[in-house]
């Protein structure tokens, strides 16, 4: 009918809505995170390392260049910039990884490994860099992603890739068991979920065990993702 209007976002998918109540925890693909990459020219390295690392926002404020040895990260509770739990636990670093710690101890002239801000501009620095993704890719990159999706994607691909519940417990620094186990809902069967929740019977002192057991599977989870 030449009197109808077309829409301009005919043809352009809709986002999934993956904040809503009930949803898993919303995460990245792997095609979106080299999105935001292209776009955070500034950033992207800071980008990478939280995705492949887990940490939550002020955990990786406070890394120091010497909390980078032997091939993880050691994520320290201290007096003045303490973990959630109030705990330390140390993550291990995808060997894809490599050069993006290097690049970003080449480029801070202190003692931390990222650029020193505020928790409140980091925030809004990636708030910038994902509208500035999602203007150039509507229907490609979701919209209302934040810094602690980076969080919620590194969990899921451990998830992924079949480390258990009990072991990515311990590399995310969660108190909880049940709150890793929401992750295990991204698997579209429910013979998946039974396999991801059996990663239960983990525990006691074997546990730090498994992490240095499933190092292979967490390095070829994030390849991709740190490329």
């Amino acid at each position: 009918d030449p009197g109808t209007i077309q829409s301009p976002l005919k043809g352009i998918a809709t986002p999934k809505d993956r904040t809503r109540e009930g949803a898993p925890p919303p995460f990245l693909e792997t095609e979106e995170l080299e999105i935001l990459y292209r776009f955070s020219i500034n950033h992207h390295l800071t980008w990478r390392f939280y995705v492949n690392t887990g940490l939550r926002r002020a955990e990786g404020l406070q890394v120091r260049k010497r909390d980078i040895r032997n091939g993880y990260v050691h994520v320290l509770s201290l007096t003045d910039a303490e973990t959630k739990t109030g705990q330390w636990r140390q993550v291990k670093i995808p060997a894809a990884l490599d050069w993006v710690i290097q690049a970003l101890m080449d480029r801070s002239n202190t003692e931390y490994l990222l650029p020193q801000m505020s928790k409140v501009s980091l925030t809004r620095a990636f708030r910038t860099c994902a509208k500035r993704a999602l203007e150039f890719h509507p229907g490609e990159f979701p919209p209302g992603a934040t810094l602690h999706w980076l969080r919620h994607t590194y969990i899921t691909h451990l998830i992924d890739a079949g480390v258990p519940t009990k072991t990515v417990q311990v590399l995310a620094g969660h108190t909880r068991l049940s709150t890793t186990e929401r992750y295990a809902w991204v698997r579209k069967t429910a013979q998946d979920r039974v396999g991801i929740l059996n990663g239960r019977r983990h525990k006691g002192v074997r546990l730090i065990r498994r992490v240095a057991e499933h190092d292979a599977l967490i390095t070829s989870a994030f390849i991709l993702v740190s490329a």
